[in-house]
Protein backbone atom coordinates (compact mmCIF):
# COMPACT_ATOMS: atom_id res chain seq x y z
CA UNK A 1 0.00 0.00 0.00
CA UNK A 2 3.20 2.13 0.50
CA UNK A 3 4.10 2.04 -3.00
CA UNK A 4 0.65 3.02 -4.10
CA UNK A 5 2.27 6.53 -2.78
CA UNK A 6 -1.66 7.45 -0.93
CA UNK A 7 -0.81 5.82 2.51
CA UNK A 8 2.48 6.05 5.04
CA UNK A 9 2.45 3.26 7.52
CA UNK A 10 2.60 4.58 11.45
CA UNK A 11 3.30 2.42 14.77
CA UNK A 12 -0.12 3.24 16.31
CA UNK A 13 -3.43 3.85 15.62
CA UNK A 14 -3.56 7.28 17.39
CA UNK A 15 -0.59 8.21 15.09
CA UNK A 16 -2.95 7.57 12.01
CA UNK A 17 -5.72 9.65 10.11
CA UNK A 18 -7.34 6.20 8.96
CA UNK A 19 -7.25 2.89 10.47
CA UNK A 20 -7.40 -0.41 8.58
CA UNK A 21 -9.35 -3.61 9.64
CA UNK A 22 -8.98 -6.73 8.07
CA UNK A 23 -11.49 -9.95 9.09
CA UNK A 24 -12.00 -12.83 8.19
CA UNK A 25 -15.76 -13.90 9.39
CA UNK A 26 -17.91 -17.12 8.30
CA UNK A 27 -21.37 -15.62 8.47
CA UNK A 28 -23.98 -18.18 8.13
CA UNK A 29 -26.12 -17.49 5.15
CA UNK A 30 -29.78 -17.86 3.99
CA UNK A 31 -28.85 -21.51 3.40
CA UNK A 32 -27.90 -21.97 6.86
CA UNK A 33 -24.46 -22.29 5.94
CA UNK A 34 -21.45 -20.56 6.30
CA UNK A 35 -20.07 -18.50 3.95
CA UNK A 36 -16.44 -16.97 4.31
CA UNK A 37 -15.26 -13.77 3.80
CA UNK A 38 -12.70 -11.26 3.86
CA UNK A 39 -13.74 -7.05 5.13
CA UNK A 40 -11.65 -4.68 5.24
CA UNK A 41 -12.90 -1.66 7.04
CA UNK A 42 -11.47 1.83 7.21
CA UNK A 43 -12.49 4.03 10.24
CA UNK A 44 -11.43 7.79 10.99
CA UNK A 45 -8.78 7.03 13.64
CA UNK A 46 -10.05 10.30 15.40
CA UNK A 47 -14.04 10.07 15.46
CA UNK A 48 -13.71 6.35 14.84
CA UNK A 49 -16.39 6.86 12.01
CA UNK A 50 -16.45 4.09 9.26
CA UNK A 51 -15.49 5.53 5.89
CA UNK A 52 -15.63 2.20 3.91
CA UNK A 53 -16.14 -1.30 4.01
CA UNK A 54 -14.63 -3.46 1.25
CA UNK A 55 -16.07 -7.00 1.69
CA UNK A 56 -15.33 -10.33 -0.61
CA UNK A 57 -16.61 -13.49 0.01
CA UNK A 58 -13.52 -16.74 0.03
CA UNK A 59 -14.85 -19.46 -2.35
CA UNK A 60 -14.86 -22.99 -0.59
CA UNK A 61 -12.37 -25.52 -0.28
CA UNK A 62 -11.50 -29.01 1.04
CA UNK A 63 -7.70 -29.21 0.76
CA UNK A 64 -5.19 -26.42 3.08
CA UNK A 65 -3.34 -25.26 -0.02
CA UNK A 66 -6.56 -24.82 -1.90
CA UNK A 67 -8.07 -22.46 0.84
CA UNK A 68 -4.94 -20.17 0.84
CA UNK A 69 -5.22 -20.01 -2.43
CA UNK A 70 -9.12 -18.60 -2.41
CA UNK A 71 -8.03 -16.58 0.71
CA UNK A 72 -4.71 -15.40 -0.97
CA UNK A 73 -7.37 -14.44 -3.70
CA UNK A 74 -9.97 -13.17 -1.98
CA UNK A 75 -7.04 -10.50 -0.06
CA UNK A 76 -6.27 -9.55 -3.08
CA UNK A 77 -9.65 -8.58 -4.40
CA UNK A 78 -9.51 -6.69 -1.13
CA UNK A 79 -6.84 -4.35 -2.06
CA UNK A 80 -7.51 -4.16 -6.08
CA UNK A 81 -10.57 -2.41 -4.60
CA UNK A 82 -9.04 -0.80 -2.15
CA UNK A 83 -6.75 0.95 -5.03
CA UNK A 84 -9.83 0.99 -7.04
CA UNK A 85 -11.77 3.19 -4.20
CA UNK A 86 -8.65 5.37 -3.36
CA UNK A 87 -7.68 6.47 -7.00
CA UNK A 88 -11.40 7.32 -7.56
CA UNK A 89 -11.64 9.34 -4.47
CA UNK A 90 -8.06 11.26 -5.47
CA UNK A 91 -9.71 11.93 -8.69
CA UNK A 92 -12.92 13.43 -7.03
CA UNK A 93 -11.09 15.92 -5.04
CA UNK A 94 -8.81 17.26 -8.18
Amino acid sequence: MQRWGRYELVGTPSDADLVFQLRLTAPLSSCQTYEPQIALTIFDSNTHFVLWTVTKRVKDARLRDNWEKNLTESISDVLGDLKQLTTQTAVARN
